[in-house]
């Protein structure tokens, strides 16, 4: 907050999304940064709390929720809609990785107060837009998003995803996305992961239904069901490591203690095969320390399958 630089940052953002002003976008990669440095920064501790609660008193992801929604009225994204969206959903992911303890209750309750600052109601849109599949980073980005949001306090996250129009959206995004993304090739990444659409939404998607039975139930729901799309992506998701890797946590959390979706799953795979990969990862910490180099923490069993 040196010199009232960052304040003046955060009250210019918030007016520029409320105004609609075309420019809005150039603060948010400053912004991304500002956030980042002050929470990983241990000589900023002090300033922790008072830098989140004015952040959220400029009231900024209420208008990024107002912004997310105004998107929706248009019947296709530019490229400038597209990047100023993009930045809105950056912002919220900056904002929601692994904030200070102090911070954590306050960003919570303004992120389940704006409904995850409108970005679930915007991937229901947007799911059925044309061009959507040009749009693939700014998903990505909202999947990411909303990802850090559950791994902040699941349960929360299950609660608010659980009142019934928000269910019925978040599981009509996840069947389009699966059949608009899931068949589509996937590249093996060597050395680093880069983020996109389908690992993402396994990511999301098994912190959706963990330890949660009526939204393991939800997998079943339709004639096509998300279990089912699950079971048919391709192959390397199952016999590739660092593709199994994304995959396989996301069915172990939809079936446990759910015999049920273990019936549903086995039509398309062997149980066997869940248990086979969980104690390979269990007791071998050599793939184990492979996967952590590839993959970003949120991606790890121990957040996973707590």
């Amino acid at each position: 907050l040196k010199g009232n630089l960052v304040v003046a940052l955060l009250q210019l953002a918030a007016w520029t999304l409320k105004e609609d002003r075309a420019y809005h976008f150039h603060l948010f990669s400053l912004l991304i940064s500002v956030v980042r440095r002050c929470f990983s920064c241990s000589a900023l501790e002090k300033i922790h709390a008072p830098f989140v609660e004015y952040l959220i008193s400029t009231g900024i992801l209420w208008h990024i929720r107002d912004r997310l929604r105004a998107s929706m009225v248009v019947s296709e994204l530019s490229s400038t809609d597209v990047l100023v969206l993009s930045g809105c959903a950056d912002f919220v992911a900056a904002l929601t990785t692994a904030p200070p303890l102090c911070a954590k209750h306050s960003i919570l309750e303004a992120m389940i107060e704006t409904r995850l600052s409108g970005i679930v109601d915007f991937l229901m849109i947007l799911s059925s837009k044309k061009g959507m599949a040009r749009s693939e980073s700014l998903l990505t980005k909202c999947l990411v998003a909303l990802t850090n949001v559950a791994r902040l306090d699941r349960v929360a996250f299950q609660s608010l995803s659980s009142l019934d129009q928000f269910q019925l959206e978040f599981v009509h995004v996840v069947r389009v996305l699966l059949n608009c993304y899931g068949p589509k090739p996937v590249v093996v990444p060597l050395r680093a992961y880069s983020p996109t659409v389908i690992p993402e939404l396994l990511v999301l998607l098994g912190l959706y239904v963990l330890d949660n039975p009526q939204h393991q139930e939800q997998l079943q729901w339709g004639q096509k069901t998300i279990l089912s799309q699950l079971g048919e992506l391709p192959l390397q998701y199952f016999i590739v490591p660092q593709y199994s890797f994304i995959l396989l946590p996301t069915l172990v959390a939809s079936c446990l203690d759910c015999p049920s979706n273990c019936k549903g799953l086995e039509e398309h795979l062997s149980l066997e095969f869940l248990r086979c990969f969980l104690q390979h990862y269990s007791n071998a910490q050599g793939p184990r320390t492979t996967m952590e180099t590839l993959f970003p923490e949120r991606f790890q069993l121990e957040q996973r399958l707590p």
